[in-house]
This record gives structure tokens, C-alpha cells and sequence, in this order.
């Protein structure tokens, strides 16, 4: 089967594959807040289409929340 891109490329012919499960890479990264950084692990998820952040995090770092 040829690789997306290429010409001869047919989506017809693709074969299905079951979901990839596994580790979940957890990495460190820093938060920006006004002027301040703070030091947050996150989990990377591809199909998320807003960031969230738990409640705990938020209270820690002081981020205004509003009940929406």
C-alpha cells in the first residue's frame, strides 16, 4: 500500500486498524500566567480540542475560574 501524499494513494484501500492503547506520556512543561511561570505536568491528547486544567491546579496557581 503506498503512503498518504503519494500518488497512487487509495483511502479505499486502507485496511482498519483497533485503537493504539498503551503509556500515556505525562512531560513537564511551564505555565505562563501574566508574569509568572509555573512548573505543570500534562498529558498530551491529540483529540482534545480545548485545554483543561483540574481544579486543583487551578487553586494552586490562583487562576480566576468561572462557572460557565
Amino acid at each position: 500500500m503506498k503512503e498518504r501524499g503519494t500518488k497512487h494513494w487509495n483511502p479505499a484501500q486502507e485496511t482498519k486498524r483497533e485503537p493504539i492503547s498503551g503509556a500515556h506520556p505525562v512531560i513537564k512543561m511551564i505555565f505562563h500566567l501574566g508574569e509568572e511561570k509555573h512548573p505543570v505536568q500534562v498529558l498530551l491528547d491529540t483529540g482534545c480540542s480545548v485545554p483543561l486544567i483540574n481544579q486543583q491546579t487551578a487553586a494552586r496557581l490562583q487562576i480566576p475560574l468561572e462557572k460557565h
